[in-house]
């Protein structure tokens, strides 16, 4: 069995979280929330300069616009100007009662899903489409891991509930956005912590959040673990490429009895992709 590359992330002067979530790397700074106080943050790692918005309630995943950014509030989606200083409505896309949104990610085309979680573990998470009544009803109960392959040819989800622990692989409609035919991917069962959220490499390779195992893994478009990121703390949340080669991962973290919440980064072999920006006719309603 080949072994597998191991790295190790930093702790970066980024600003820490009691829930860091939803990374994203734009015009050369890092994106990125806070779940439980509800802030938006934004970090330049070369000035090492940031900067925060604060909103009236919990966040959970945010995606960029050509004038701005959509962010999933508790209960559906938000729209907030470039400074982030401007609250829009929020959408009638609202989970399941006892649900909130959870995590997100934006397909090729530029769709924003976004998913969301059951506090009740009854199995109804969901997926949602910003700007449409489009939804998936998955069955599960913390809906996560989202991310596409850089075709568009397949989506990646997860459920994270401790019940569950598997990473599922769609075959993907780009024109129709419309995912079908899951098959497992990733079994956590087999392995340390619980899959949190995601993104793909320009290979094609999947990286994921492993929860409570301090790392980050990355499995080929096969389905084997071939490297991982170990964190120094024991929950990151979430990955993404940045840097001026989108060679650098930034790994946001929970917080817990005071250790973690930042943010860490490590400089790695293989390059990431821009996260796609939301498509003008997805927005029309910003």
């Amino acid at each position: 069995m080949k072994s597998i590359q191991r790295f190790k992330a930093s702790l970066t002067s980024a600003p820490s979280c009691k829930l860091g979530e939803s990374p994203l790397w734009y015009d050369d700074e890092l994106w990125y929330v806070d779940i439980e106080l509800g802030i938006l943050h934004r970090f330049n790692p070369v000035s090492e300069t940031s900067a925060a918005v604060s909103f009236d309630s919990p966040l959970a995943c945010c995606a960029k616009h050509e004038r701005g950014f959509v962010v999933c509030g508790k209960s559906g989606f938000l729209t907030v100007n470039i400074d982030g200083s401007a609250h829009g409505a929020e959408s009638q896309q609202v989970p399941e009662h006892g649900c909130r949104m959870n995590d997100g990610a934006v397909d090729p085309l530029g769709r924003f899903w976004a998913g969301s979680m059951d506090g009740s573990a009854k199995g109804r998470a969901k997926l949602f489409r910003h700007g449409t009544q489009q939804s998936f009803a998955t069955g599960l109960n913390t809906a996560n891991g989202l991310a596409f392959s850089p075709d568009g040819k397949h989506m990646y989800l997860s459920d994270s509930h401790p019940s569950t622990q598997m990473v599922w692989r769609f075959e993907y409609d780009l024109f129709s956005a419309i995912p079908s035919r899951p098959v497992v991917f990733a079994d956590f069962r087999k392995l340390d912590g619980r899959p949190d959220g995601a993104t793909v490499d320009a290979e094609g390779h999947y990286w994921i959040a492993a929860i409570d195992a301090g790392c980050v893994y990355r499995f080929s478009p096969e389905g084997r673990l071939d490297m991982c990121v170990e964190v120094p703390v024991a929950k990151p949340t979430k990955p993404v490429f940045g840097g001026k080669n989108l060679s650098t991962m930034y790994i946001t973290s929970l917080q817990v009895d005071g250790e973690g919440g930042g943010v860490y980064a490590v400089d790695l072999p293989v390059q990431g992709l821009l996260t796609p920006m939301i498509a003008a006719g997805e927005s029309q309603s910003i």
